[in-house]
């Protein structure tokens, strides 16, 4: 009997643990990425910034934070890693980026986001890839990242949805041929398929992206389809589904006055 009290008094403390009430501490932590995250594709060196002083927070009080709440320690420190990688990756500062990602892969211990956050980090990963012409390399980190699943978080939509226009810019510019043209339709399927444009959207930023990836795609698989196949029926079908999704980029920036000038150069 007296081994089974302990036995739950044991799991109520952990459940306690995980259950904190956040300091005010931990908030300013929390709200240093959140801010690093939604500049990302505005003002990387404020970005940079942000992620860079959640870091030095997290780190100065690593033993405190690690023994009061583990999760959150540990969602943050990869938070704020992966906000540095993307960042420097968009200003071409690949070894930096690169350091970034090799400390999220130190990160043993299991945390909630880990599987987002690994996700991401193989993206940045395979987008250095493809900008250093190495398409081989970051087809496979793409062929092993598993962006599934029905989680509703923003951070797993986001992590789905650079999945998605990575890939699409892979098969756009970086393959030749028959294979390309399977790889796109696959592709622009998955992204079709169940409405799914709704929870990868996750800003106007991120919509422009997937639209305008769309686009090139399409008229890509009109070409290709029109070469290979001679079907015209295939052709005409993926040159509207093209001029829909232009449309649609189009009326996003008209809309929004925050268009990211990195994600622009990034995609031209």
């Amino acid at each position: 009997m007296r081994k089974i009290l302990l036995i739950l008094f044991s799991f109520l403390l952990v459940s306690c643990n995980h259950n904190q009430v956040l300091t005010d501490y931990q908030k300013k932590i929390i709200s240093l990425n959140h801010k690093a995250f939604n500049e990302r594709l505005y003002n990387s060196e404020y970005a940079l910034d942000c992620a860079d002083s959640a870091l030095k927070m997290l780190y100065n009080d690593s033993i405190n934070l690690i023994d009061y709440n583990p999760d959150f320690y540990y969602n943050n420190v990869a938070r704020a890693l992966n906000s540095k990688a993307y960042e420097n990756f968009l200003l071409s500062n690949f070894k930096e980026a690169e350091q970034n990602l090799i400390d999220i892969n130190k990160i043993r211990e299991s945390y909630p986001n880990k599987t987002a956050e690994h996700n991401i980090s193989q993206i940045i990963k395979a987008k250095m890839m493809m900008r250093l012409r190495a398409s081989w390399e970051a087809d496979m980190l793409l062929e092993n990242i598993k962006c599934k699943g029905n989680k509703t978080d923003t951070l797993c939509h986001w992590a789905q949805s650079q999945y998605y226009i990575t890939k699409l810019f892979l098969n756009c510019f970086y393959r030749d041929g028959k294979y390309q043209y399977n790889e796109l339709v696959k592709t622009i399927y998955e992204i079709e398929q169940g409405a799914r444009n709704n929870s990868l959207i996750v800003d106007e930023t991120q919509a422009y992206s997937l639209y305008y990836t769309l686009t090139e795609s399409c008229q890509i698989l009109a070409h290709v389809s029109q070469f290979y196949q001679n079907e015209e029926e295939k052709n005409v079908l993926y040159l509207k589904k093209s001029v829909d999704y232009l449309k649609k980029s189009l009326q996003l920036m008209d809309e929004n006055q925050r268009v990211s000038n990195y994600d622009l150069a990034n995609n031209l």
